[in-house]
C-alpha cells in the first residue's frame, strides 16, 4: 500500500472494494481464528472469546453497510433519507417492501430470529455496562456480561457468518434481484439454500 502526502491511504488502492465487504471478510477471518484457537487447544479460552466477539460485531456492522448500500441502489431518494435514521432491524425488515417487493422479512420466520439474536449479541458486547447494585431488576438487552462471554464460542462465530449470508440471500429472494457485486463469494463459503446441490 502506498500513502499520499497527507499520510492517508491512496483511494485508488481501495476503490474496487467497499468497506462493508472488507468488514464481512474480517468477520470470516475472526471466525476462522476462533476455530483455530479452539481446535489448537493451546490458546487460553479468552482467545476464542476475543475472536468470536470480533466476528459478531463485524458481521453486524457489515450487514448494516450492506443494507445501506442496497437501499441507496434500490430505494427512492426520498425514502433513503428516512431509512438512514432507522435501526438495523427496521432497515432490514422494511427494505424489500420499500424497494418494490411484494413482501418484507417476517419476524416469526427464518432467518429473522437468528439475525435478531445476532444484533442482540452485538449490543451486549458493544453496550455492556456493569450492573448497578442499587437498582436490581430485569437485565437489559445486553444482559449479564458473564453469560455473554460464555456464549462467545467458535460456533457463535460460525453462526454470525451464516446468518449474515442468510440475510443477504433472503433479501434478494424477496426483492427478486441479484446479490450486490462482490458479495456472492461469501455465500459460497457457507452451506445454505443458495448453494446448488452438485451431488
Amino acid at each position: 500500500m502506498h500513502f499520499e502526502a497527507t499520510g492517508k491511504p491512496a483511494l485508488s488502492v481501495f476503490e474496487h472494494i467497499r468497506a462493508p465487504w472488507l468488514l464481512l471478510e474480517a468477520a470470516f477471518d475472526a471466525c476462522e481464528a476462533a476455530h483455530d484457537a479452539e481446535e489448537g487447544g493451546s490458546s487460553p479460552p479468552s482467545t476464542v472469546v476475543r475472536h468470536a466477539a470480533v466476528c459478531v460485531v463485524l458481521a453486524v456492522v457489515a450487514l448494516e453497510g450492506y443494507i445501506n448500500e442496497f437501499l441507496q441502489r434500490h430505494a427512492k431518494p426520498s425514502l433513503w433519507g428516512v431509512m438512514q435514521r432507522l435501526g438495523i432491524r427496521n432497515k432490514w425488515q422494511l427494505a424489500p417492501r420499500l424497494t418494490g417487493a411484494d413482501e418484507e422479512f417476517q419476524t416469526d420466520a427464518p432467518p429473522w430470529a437468528k439475525f435478531s439474536e445476532l444484533v442482540r449479541m452485538r449490543n451486549r458486547i458493544v453496550h455492556w455496562a456493569p450492573p448497578d447494585p442499587e437498582k436490581p431488576g430485569p437485565a437489559k438487552e445486553w444482559g449479564d456480561y458473564k453469560t455473554t462471554v460464555q456464549e462467545l464460542t467458535s460456533e457463535r462465530a460460525s453462526e454470525a457468518c451464516r446468518t449474515a449470508c442468510e440475510m443477504i440471500w433472503q433479501l434478494h429472494q424477496l426483492h427478486g434481484s441479484n446479490v450486490l457485486p462482490g458479495w456472492g463469494e461469501f455465500l459460497e463459503r457457507v452451506e445454505g439454500p443458495w448453494r446448488e446441490d452438485t451431488s
